[in-house]
């Protein structure tokens, strides 16, 4: 299916487009709310400033797709594959992507506050400057991701990998890091002010500058 399809299907009042292939496709600032991708595949397709919002996505295949600033509120992603992509400026607040693939995604400046992201691979991931305030990231894993300056206030990282993971200034404020092992992990001119630290390893952890 091209893009001009499924765009005058869309207009039409269709919204299904379960499993459909759409690989490389341009979409590029069209409006599709509340679409239904279910098992879609996307990759390589061109998204960006397209809108999502409330769409579901669930075991859609975004993989290196381009989505810069892409509205993508309120989506539902389970199991989606946003593997290679690029997310850069995207607005993915109150998703629910819990189970998605997020290894090696491009988030920097994406804003994921209030986002379920339970369970989720984001190794290797960009997320410089990206908000994840009040996101639940319980049981994901985070290993070598770079944090630089993220905003990451009141987060739930129960259960996460933090293996290698970069928080240079990076906001931590309020966040239980408790038994956590950070050693080797850089958190340079971070604010841990108020984060919970009792047991938390942080032998050969940066700490230059940081707010402890």
């Amino acid at each position: 299916m091209d893009a001009k399809e499924l765009l005058e299907k869309y207009a039409a009042g269709e919204r299904d487009f379960l499993e459909a292939e759409l690989s490389g496709i341009d979409l590029k600032g069209a409006d599709l709310s509340g679409i239904n991708l279910y098992y879609a595949n996307l990759s390589g397709a061109e998204l960006n400033e397209a809108i999502f919002t409330k769409a579901n996505l669930d075991g859609a295949n975004f993989s290196r797709a381009s989505l810069l600033g892409t509205n993508l509120i309120g989506v539902t992603g389970y199991n989606v594959n946003f593997s290679f992509a690029d997310l850069s400026g995207a607005d993915l607040s109150m998703a629910n992507l819990n189970g998605a693939n997020l290894s090696n995604t491009k988030l920097d400046n994406a804003n994921l506050s209030d986002a379920q992201l339970s369970s989720v691979s984001l190794t290797k991931a960009s997320l410089k400057n990206a908000n994840l305030k009040r996101a639940n990231l319980s049981d994901s894993n985070l290993t070598r991701a770079n944090l630089t300056g993220a905003e990451l206030s009141q987060v739930n990282l129960k259960g996460v990998s933090l293996q290698d993971v970069n928080f240079q200034r990076a906001k931590l404020r309020g966040v239980n890091l408790s038994a956590f092992n950070l050693s080797a992990v850089n958190l340079a001119e971070a604010d841990l002010s108020a984060a919970g630290l009792t047991g938390t390893n942080l032998k050969k952890a940066c700490l230059a500058g940081t707010n402890l």
